[in-house]
């Protein structure tokens, strides 16, 4: 499509925006690995190729007002309808694979997590086609109705990293991957509405953005805690929002800056607004405001935010007046405005091919190939984040080079690949047979 002769504005703050669509209503926003902004809504599901930019593809059609999306490794998506839907045609067809699932995370392992808000969460290690219960009748549960997931990377003393979960009623850690849940100090004040959770990187903590009981004077809507072990959390800061903020939603740059965006539930004459923090979370400042009659004639809602590879700032919004919530718009900032990533699948200093044969029955060969010298890790975990075998350590000469590993004595199932070299880690997935 050609953009609106309105595509490069401010829009009421000092950052210039583009508008790539304004017909598509938005309930989600999230980058994948492969680099791809996925978007779900009232209009089903559409993706921006980065390969093909200007243009939104329909994945599929549809009424049905999805809420989180999740590209998996496999390939698969997943969607939540108030049931966790899974597809394996790109959305064509969504078996609901989690009863009364809210949020699905990959973790690092490649196992698939799920909260439900008739508590407890749901674990898959097999791409989403069998699930375990864990913590239905956990007390750590008793309050928290899981709605978003954050993770932090892993590190010798926590092989898994931890896993947070948010929601209503506060929020619970996971520090093996999911298997068990411990409480946190928000668990104890019920009645808090966590809107959002992220990890920040270069920060080293998670922030959540909640709504309810605060310990300080003041709206108890739009509060940022941060917490660096998942356990303990502490209130920080509050976005400047005026009326009864009910949308919320965070994103960590990695630059250490945090976006938050809060839309009024109420009043329908607001469009709500984008928001930025250099500190950690304490102070806030509102760098744009949407005016939907100058994007779409009528008001818009923000309803999610989200942080490419590039580092531009991507917000997506639905219509905000009540009855026509059918259409909405999506923008990003002309410029990167955070620092930018190492794209995913692509580092600098080397590429980690797939293995072959896959799936293999004994020995299997890694393809390394290394653009420079470099510290390198390679080594074969289970789904558990068990290191099974180390297949090269050590600093490496530029070439390439054919790893091998000997299978036999590993039970059946899936293992993960993981090379670190220089900072940046990639992973591959191989399957054992018996």
């Amino acid at each position: 499509m050609s953009l609106p002769v309105h595509a490069q504005q401010t829009y009421g703050g000092d950052i210039l925006w583009e508008v790539l669509e304004d017909s598509l209503r938005t309930r989600d926003l999230a980058v994948s690995g492969d680099s791809t902004i996925y978007l779900v809504g009232g209009d089903g599901l559409h993706v921006w190729r980065r390969s093909d930019p200007g243009t939104f593809h329909v994945v599929k059609d549809g009424s049905t007002p999805y809420d989180v999306i999740l590209m998996a490794s496999n390939g698969r998506f997943f969607f939540s309808d108030r049931d966790l839907r899974m597809s394996t045609d790109y959305g064509q067809s969504t078996p609901v694979v989690v009863d009364r699932g809210e949020a699905i995370i990959q973790t690092r392992s490649g196992a698939l997590v799920a909260a439900t808000d008739n508590l407890g969460v749901e674990r898959s290690t097999d791409g989403g086609d069998s699930w375990t219960v864990i913590g239905r009748t956990d007390p750590v549960f008793q309050s928290v109705f899981g709605r978003f997931f954050a993770q932090s990377p892993p590190t010798p003393e926590l092989p898994h990293g931890r896993l947070v979960v948010v929601g209503l009623g506060g929020a619970a850690v996971s520090e093996d991957d999911g298997l068990s849940w411990a409480a946190t100090n928000l668990v104890a004040f019920f009645g808090y509405d966590a809107e959002h959770g992220v990890y920040s990187d270069a920060r080293g903590a998670f922030f959540t953005l909640m709504n309810g009981p605060v310990d300080d004077d003041g709206p108890t809507n739009g509060v940022v805690r941060t917490s660096t072990d998942g356990r303990m959390w502490e209130t920080v800061g509050r976005l400047p929002a005026a009326g009864r903020q009910l949308v919320g939603r965070l994103a960590a740059g990695a630059d250490g800056s945090l976006w938050g965006v809060l839309s009024s539930a109420e009043d329908f004459t607001e469009s709500g607004g984008v928001y930025r923090s250099l500190d950690g979370g304490v102070t806030w400042e509102e760098v744009s405001r949407f005016l939907g009659e100058e994007i779409v004639g009528a008001p818009l809602q923000v309803e999610d935010i989200v942080i490419d590879w590039e580092g531009r700032v991507w917000v997506g919004c639905s219509q905000g007046q009540p009855g026509r919530r059918t259409n909405g718009a999506v923008m990003r900032t002309v410029e990167a405005i955070t620092a930018s990533v190492e794209e995913p699948g692509k580092p600098s200093e080397a590429v980690l091919g797939a293995p072959y044969p896959n799936p293999t029955t004994g020995a299997m060969t890694v393809p390394l190939v290394l653009a420079a010298p470099a510290e390198v890790r390679v080594a074969v975990v289970d789904l558990l984040g068990r290191e099974v075998a180390v297949l090269a350590e050590g600093t490496r000469t530029a070439g390439t080079y054919a790893l091998t590993f000997e299978t036999a004595g590993l039970p059946a199932g899936v293992y993960v690949v993981r090379a670190a070299v220089g900072g940046v880690t990639e992973t591959q997935r191989v399957t054992v047979a018996r």
